[in-house]
């Protein structure tokens, strides 16, 4: 398939003679000395490797064609970037509030526990309290508890 520029090349390639008239006039009538060099026409140019032009062609028509669009991405990027550096994650605060259970929670699953005990027919004994983690102490104090035992 055939690129826009490569059809508008063929169309007009007859005036391309014509063309070069005129500008050997202008540059005759600027003072130039000599003869213009003759312009490259497309079909004088070497023309390039397949994979070469294919690669080019992608990059006019995906990027170069919408970079507006890709600059806002990348300023939205830049921007998330920034905010993630910005804010401050303590990862122990919300792994101590999902590990210790509150006791109104505890409270309502045992009663939960004894009930669908009571409709199966069974006497199982309550599920043992769960153990609470304590939140994780700073090192110093550990080694300084070590040190002394």
């Amino acid at each position: 398939m055939k690129t826009p520029r490569e059809l508008l090349l063929q169309r007009h390639a007859p005036a391309e003679a014509k063309l070069d008239a005129v500008r050997a006039e202008v540059i005759a009538s600027l003072g130039g000395v000599g003869s213009a060099p003759a312009p490259t026409s497309p079909a004088r140019v070497k023309p390039r490797p397949p994979a070469l032009s294919w690669w080019l062609v992608a990059w006019r028509e995906l990027f170069w064609s919408c970079r507006r669009a890709w600059l806002g991405v990348g300023a939205v990027w830049a921007v998330l970037f920034l905010v993630n550096l910005t804010v401050d994650d303590a990862p122990g605060a919300s792994r101590t509030l999902a590990l210790a259970p509150s006791p109104e929670t505890r409270r309502r699953l045992r009663e939960q526990f004894l009930l669908r005990a009571e409709l199966m027919g069974t006497t199982l004994a309550p599920p043992p309290e769960p153990r609470v983690l304590a939140p994780p102490r700073p090192r110093s104090e550990r080694r300084q508890k070590e040190m002394l035992a």
